[in-house]
């Protein structure tokens, strides 16, 4: 998500978003701009996050820019592939 500020709230906004279940603040500019992820396992809490970010005092606006959902399966499948021995030749 990409978020704007008022430039004098970046860092209060960087510390409330921080705090926020699943959200990781990747960039953070003094001109009021922050790169975030919200990571849920259901795309209604990642609707409620952000719009918990857009309701912060110094938010100008919040936009979700992409998002990606897998199957909880697949991503334990590819997890037991990353980790499992070679099978013998």
């Amino acid at each position: 998500m990409l978020v704007q500020t008022r430039p004098e709230a970046v860092d209060s906004v960087r510390a409330r978003v921080a705090r926020l279940a699943g959200a990781t603040v990747h960039a953070a500019d003094p001109a009021g701009k922050l790169v975030v992820t919200l990571e849920s396992e259901h795309a209604r809490e990642i609707t409620e996050g952000l719009a918990r970010v857009q309701a912060l005092p110094g938010v100008i606006c919040a936009m979700l820019v992409s998002e990606h959902s897998e199957p909880l399966a697949a991503e334990e499948q590819e997890t037991a592939h990353e980790t499992s021995p070679p099978e013998p030749a």
